[in-house]
């Protein structure tokens, strides 16, 4: 909807192919092609508003390379695992027909130091940018799979009106402390440290109704992270950043791992309240 006065329906139309080749034990290159195609039909409106579509045919490589080492099911705990991304978008068709043209290039770097197998120090840095006449844009804050959202944007609410806002962006996570759309831009960066212990070893509960917690993981962690457009290039130290801070536990479920986190931000508008995460996530 654009607002409450206007429905519309999406077709979506996809083919996908991926593949990887192995160069030896721990690295590898994954490439791949992915044909989209969307059409946006207005149902009712009470403005003056047109359907629109998009197509895009997009190619991607990636260099992968992975030592880590897994001793649960919620998150690595020893090695390293990095990776460098090229996705492209040629122009396909005239603008005027609805094409999109843009190159985004991404690095995704991860540093477990493990001390007596249950303890375990983890940092990860991410940045991407987008380059082109229609570049992705980058949507930092919140968490991924996240049951009790919420939103920093002025709607304080889901970004739908544009095609490109759901269909050729991405949401970028973890930045605790702070809701989805916090920072918006087609570059960002983002850097998180968390420290991760034993919780909880063994809990046998017997009232109020028996209940078996086994390896419940905690987490202490730091993360940071800014996004900005093209004009901004050239006065990084003038970015905006947006940082958050606190703990958590982590669960294995069996079928799913549970997340919950509790946050602050020194962000003046969060009045330094803490903000509460509950997710379906495994540790990055």
């Amino acid at each position: 909807q654009y607002g409450r006065n206007t429905i519309w329906q999406d077709r979506t139309i996809s083919l996908f192919t991926s593949t990887s080749y192995p160069l030896n034990r721990y690295n590898r290159l994954d490439y791949g092609l992915n044909y989209l195609f969307i059409e946006r039909k207005v149902l009712r409106s009470n403005f003056d508003v047109e359907g629109s579509h998009r197509t895009a045919l997009l190619p991607h490589l990636s260099f992968v390379h992975d030592t880590s080492v897994w001793y649960s099911y919620l998150e690595p705990a020893n090695g390293d695992r990095w990776r460098v991304d090229a996705l492209w978008s040629p122009m396909m068709l005239p603008p005027n027909q609805r094409g999109l043209q843009f190159l985004t290039l991404s690095f995704d770097w991860r540093k477990y130091l493990n001390h007596r197998k249950d303890y375990t120090f983890a940092f990860r840095a991410s940045g991407a940018s987008s380059l082109g006449a229609d570049p992705q844009h980058f949507y930092l804050g919140g968490m991924s799979n996240w049951f009790n959202p919420w939103f920093d944007n002025e709607n304080e609410s889901i970004q739908v009106s544009n095609i490109e806002e759901i269909y050729f962006s991405s949401f970028i996570d973890p930045l605790r402390g702070v809701g989805y759309y916090n920072q918006d831009g087609t570059r960002y960066l983002l850097g998180n440290a968390e420290f991760r212990f034993p919780f909880i070893r063994y809990l046998l509960m017997g009232w109020p109704l028996p209940a078996y917690f086994y390896n419940v993981r905690g987490a202490a962690f730091l993360d940071i992270g800014t996004a900005w457009d093209k004009s901004k290039d050239q006065v990084m130290g003038k970015l905006d950043w947006s940082y958050g801070y606190g703990f958590g536990i982590r669960l294995d479920l069996g079928i799913f791992p549970i997340e919950w986190d509790v946050a602050w931000s020194p962000d003046p508008s969060s009045d330094l309240k803490p903000r509460y995460y509950f997710s379906i996530n495994a540790g990055f």
